[in-house]
């Protein structure tokens, strides 16, 4: 009688459950090194930020985010640039 109690709210919950991917949560405000490491993240920032991988600065400045970058670029890092990046983390998926 216990596991038939029990069956029914397993079923609903099983129900629940989405198919769909899950957002990465992934944004122009998390670290650049936790983006690196993952490869669909790499590359959007090899895309949309084409020069920060491979900046001499890289090694000291890989625990910041974009956002937290973009005032010591000079100009480098533009509006245009965080922003596109920004849309296009978000948008990735846990696979």
């Amino acid at each position: 009688m216990l596991f038939t109690a029990l069956a029914p709210a397993q079923a609903q919950t099983t129900q629940t459950v989405s198919a769909s991917p899950v957002s990465t949560g992934w944004s122009a405000d998390t670290p650049v090194e936790t983006l690196a490491a993952d490869p669909a993240a790499r590359a959007v920032l090899e895309k949309d930020v084409p020069m920060l991988l491979k900046h001499p600065s890289y090694q000291t400045i890989k625990s910041l985010s974009l956002r937290q970058i973009q005032p010591y670029s000079a100009g480098a890092l533009t509006d245009a640039m965080i922003a596109a990046a920004d849309r296009d983390l978000k948008a990735l998926k846990v696979r």
